[in-house]
């Protein structure tokens, strides 16, 4: 399982699942001002705000790279006035890493890509767990998760709907009417994805995100997906469930950034 061909899905499916993000958000929000272009067999990709979906993914994945590749992806994200930002992992074209330090880029974050075959997993219902019911509601309550309670601002707003309305099926858990627990899925050629899993702080250490795992496993048997995969912070809490769980390691990816 544990091999270059599972890392290439890993890498691709990143790719299709930003492009879907992007183009649903396209088509919903279109005063954002949305954009996303084929890069070196990737893409580069603008939300309408910072953060984690402006960005550039698989780029240089069984594809040459060249300092031109490097001026383009500059160029795309300064046109909408947002850090030039990509990510860069062992199935990238090794030459991208060196072109990237040349022209100014430096490394700002690391994420561990985790695996698991299906058939090694406990899926398991939870009846507390349903879908999305409010697509604002869910962006307002998985921003506040990621941000430790904090009220989102207006990029953290539109990642959340991004997320919710990009194609994927957002999860929630609601105690007393308001939401205290998210998360998502995305099936793509036989491997589940799962992401943006966060909890408000009152309601931390009890259990959520790993029903939420399990919950997201069980869905994933019941549609015949093969693996799971998922990115986390190296030795972060959310690594550490996973891990629990039957997830293992396959790579790291490396977040580069020009820095002005």
């Amino acid at each position: 399982m544990i091999d270059r061909t599972l890392a290439l899905a890993c890498e691709l499916g990143e790719r299709i699942g930003l492009r879907k993000c992007m183009e649903a958000g396209q088509r919903n929000y279109p005063d954002l001002g949305i954009d996303v272009r084929d890069v070196a067999g990737g893409i580069v990709a603008f939300s309408g705000a910072g953060g984690a979906l402006s960005e550039g993914t698989a780029i240089g994945v069984e594809a040459d790279v060249s300092a031109a590749t490097v001026h383009e992806i500059t160029a795309f994200f300064g046109s909408h006035h947002c850090a030039p930002r990509l990510t860069v992992s062992p199935v990238t074209n090794p030459a991208l890493a060196p072109l990237l330090a040349n022209a100014g880029y430096v490394p700002v974050e690391y994420q561990n890509t985790l695996v698991a075959g299906i058939d090694a997993l406990e899926g398991r219902h939870d009846e507390r767990i349903r879908e999305m019911q409010n697509p604002r509601e869910w962006a307002e309550a998985s921003a506040r998760g990621f941000l430790d309670g904090d009220e989102p601002d207006r990029d953290a707003l539109i990642v959340g709907l991004l997320l919710a309305t990009g194609g994927a099926t957002p999860l929630e858990v609601r105690d007393n009417g308001r939401i205290i627990s998210t998360a998502c899925y995305a099936f793509e050629e036989g491997v589940v994805a799962l992401f943006a899993a966060s909890t408000i702080p009152s309601h931390r250490r009890q259990g959520w995100q790993r029903a939420m795992i399990r919950e997201r496993v069980a869905r994933a048997k019941a549609a015949g997906m093969r693996f799971a995969r998922v990115s986390a912070v190296p030795l972060s809490d959310s690594e550490r469930n996973f891990r629990a769980l039957g997830f293992v390691p396959l790579y790291t990816r490396v977040t580069w950034e020009l820095r002005s």
